[in-house]
């Protein structure tokens, strides 16, 4: 995959070092051709990192990482990492991906489509790379866990969208993603995600913006990998 390097520095959440590499393109059938942004670790492999609990760095306070430190028992999260995260990271070792200097991100990101986050959370890159990236940007999507976090820059509500749970309410000052158990009602303020009404793809729709796209907040069933555990924590944060 072509792509390049946005970030390499420290994680906004904890400070250890992390890359957000962008790839072009996506055979995603959901997604469509959006160019991908994978936020990873820099000093060990994905798999590794998430076995060690250092996916904390790129992840944080994400539920569906799994908890028992060591294995990867317990995880629900829908990526693969032993498929694209760890073949971006290891090209990223091979010298694939060259760096781009924060002034050259708009000329970049002019006229793409991305989705910020294919793997890890856009909260744990400074928002001025956002910035930068997406200033020229043909659109986005993006969603955070974080907004609970010490050291959330609340500037990333304008971008991403907050991703909440069963009865949990939107932050103040956000728009939410929420993925809700197979059958439950939607609730006030929110609309389906066009994908499952109309079939509608992320790129061609770009609702999941946060505040530059106003709007009612978007809601979709659980499906795939995560779906039984989303059925069985009602009162999580996830994805």
């Amino acid at each position: 995959m072509s792509g390049a390097v946005i970030y390499h520095g420290p994680s906004v959440l904890d400070g250890e070092l992390i890359l957000a590499i962008v790839t072009e393109g996506s055979e995603n059938r959901k997604t469509g051709p959006m160019d991908q942004v994978w936020i990873l670790r820099a000093d060990r492999a994905p798999v590794e990192a998430a076995r060690e609990g250092a996916d904390v760095s790129v992840c944080g306070a994400c539920p569906l990482r799994g908890r028992e430190i060591g294995t990867l028992m317990g995880r629900a999260c829908y990526v693969n990492l032993g498929q694209a995260p760890q073949a971006v990271w290891r090209a990223w070792q091979r010298g694939a991906y060259p760096s781009l200097p924060w002034a050259q991100l708009p000329a970049w990101g002019a006229g793409r489509t991305m989705r910020l986050g294919a793997y890890g959370d856009p909260a744990a890159v400074p928002f001025r790379v956002w910035g930068a990236l997406l200033s020229r940007a043909a659109g986005w999507t993006g969603y955070t866990h974080q907004h609970g976090h010490m050291r959330f820059d609340e500037r990333m509500a304008s971008i991403v969208m907050a991703s909440v749970q069963g009865d949990q309410s939107v932050p103040c000052g956000m728009r939410g993603f929420r993925v809700r158990a197979k059958g439950a009602p939607l609730v006030a303020g929110e609309v389906e995600c066009p994908n499952t009404t109309h079939g509608v793809r992320c790129a061609d729709c770009q609702l999941c913006q946060g505040m530059s796209k106003p709007g009612r907040s978007i809601s979709i069933e659980a499906h795939g990998s995560g779906a039984k555990w989303v059925s069985g924590n009602q009162h999580m944060i996830t994805l």
